[in-house]
C-alpha cells in the first residue's frame, strides 16, 4: 500500500473509533451514567494517534465490561465490542511509522 494510503486507512480507523466513543459519551452522560464515563473519560478523548493513546482506550473499555458489564446496554455492549474489533494495533503500527 502507498503512504497515502496507508495514511487513510490510519485516519479513517481513527474517526470511526472517535464516532464511537462520542456516541457511549453522549448516551452515558445522557443517562448520567457515572462509573462508564469514568472509564471512558481516563482514555479519552484521544489527542493524538499513538499506541499508548489507543492502548489506554482500549485497556479502560475492556476493564469496563470486565468489571461492571451490568452497567452497559445490550447496545452499548455492542458498541464497545466494536471498539475492541477495530485493528488498532495495526492503526497504531501505521500511525507510528508514518509519524515524523
Amino acid at each position: 500500500m502507498s503512504k497515502i494510503a496507508d495514511e487513510l486507512v490510519v485516519d479513517m480507523q481513527f474517526h470511526r473509533l472517535e464516532r464511537l466513543c462520542i456516541s457511549l459519551f453522549d448516551g452515558w452522560c445522557e443517562g448520567r451514567s457515572v462509573i462508564p464515563l469514568v472509564y471512558l473519560m481516563s482514555a479519552w478523548p484521544i489527542i493524538s494517534p499513538t499506541v499508548l493513546a489507543t492502548s489506554r482506550l482500549l485497556h479502560a473499555l475492556r476493564e469496563l465490561q470486565q468489571y461492571h458489564p451490568e452497567m452497559l446496554t445490550p447496545d452499548e455492549h455492542r458498541v464497545v465490542t466494536l471498539i475492541l474489533a477495530i485493528d488498532i494495533h495495526g492503526v497504531e503500527r501505521d500511525a507510528e511509522r508514518l509519524s515524523p
